[in-house]
């Protein structure tokens, strides 16, 4: 079991932390085309900051992987959604755009996810593998890129041109991820001939 979770762990992350630098590199051209408009307009530090906001991302997404062998669930994080009265409303649109990526993201790669699932709850025999412990959901990729760059403190527009940007890189890409997933699990005779048909 852990063998396994560490394949997968090691394939996946490397992977998902690959289109993170892709994203953020893809952000801070955008965000730097917009600021050409403006004078004196002081940018995001994602040229300096990149590698240390994919480290973080990968430590977070990592986290989910090891809470399977140790049988930890996470919390559900509701300090973003407790205090809504008190989110700039420019925060709340990078927030919401978040959600709507994540649950676009959970249905698009639908076939792909559902086999990754399945074989992942496989390998839990005492574990129901579901959106809210599986390490590669969305939700869990997503919430790992936004613990991520949270020390950064960014202005709401430019969270939200970097959420775009990770949506299109990561989101866009993760049919894929899923796809070495599976065949990780494949190769170690997990449910290889799993054969399940989106509806």
């Amino acid at each position: 079991m852990k063998e396994a979770v560490n394949k997968l762990k090691l394939t996946s992350v490397s992977a998902l932390t690959r289109l993170v630098l892709t994203a953020l590199k893809n952000a801070r051209i955008q965000i730097e085309a917009q600021a050409m408009q403006f004078s004196g307009t002081q940018l995001p530090p994602l040229r300096e900051e990149s590698h240390a906001i994919a480290e973080r991302f990968m430590h977070n997404l990592n986290g989910y992987f090891d809470d399977l062998i140790s049988h930890r669930v996470k919390e559900q994080e509701i300090d973003e959604y407790g205090n809504l009265s008190l989110v700039d409303n420019d925060y709340l649109e990078a927030i919401i755009a978040m959600e709507g990526m994540v649950n676009h993201a959970r249905n698009c790669d639908i076939q792909q996810y559902i086999s990754f699932t399945t074989r992942l709850d496989t390998v839990f025999p005492n574990l129901h593998i579901d959106e809210t412990n599986n390490p590669l959901d969305p939700e869990q990729i997503g919430e790992s890129f936004s613990e991520a760059i949270r020390p950064l403190n960014l202005k709401a527009h430019y969270l939200l041109t970097i959420y775009r940007e990770f949506n299109k890189a990561v989101f866009h890409n993760l049919e894929e991820v899923l796809a070495d997933a599976n065949e990780v699990m494949i190769g170690m005779d997990i449910l290889p001939k799993l054969d399940i048909k989106a509806s």
